[in-house]
């Protein structure tokens, strides 16, 4: 199942904020850096949805437009499938 555009940016949130909270505690400013330029501008997209932003789809739209300029696609394209990966993953577990 493919999550809904929704779902998918709050995956998104905690995925880069584990990210960043790994290259710091590796010494790594710069990735810790650019992972957090890249999102800190969501939280006040989420909180314009209905006025700047129609939806949840515009919102991602956004960030895919943001990583492109900023050369952060290939990592926001893997981080998606890494949220869709390990939802795949829950799902299975669960019928277990």
């Amino acid at each position: 199942m493919i999550l809904n555009d929704e779902v998918l940016i709050y995956r998104l949130l905690s995925y880069t904020l584990i990210g960043i909270r790994a290259a710091a505690y590796e010494g790594n400013n710069k990735v810790a850096f650019k992972l957090a330029d890249l999102i800190d501008n969501v939280p006040g997209q989420l909180g314009h949805i209905g006025e700047s932003f129609s939806d949840y789809d515009s919102i991602l739209a956004s960030l895919r437009a943001r990583s492109k300029l900023k050369g952060m696609e290939s990592w926001l394209d893997n981080a998606i499938l890494n949220i869709h990966e390990n939802e795949k993953l829950r799902k299975t577990d669960c019928r277990n």
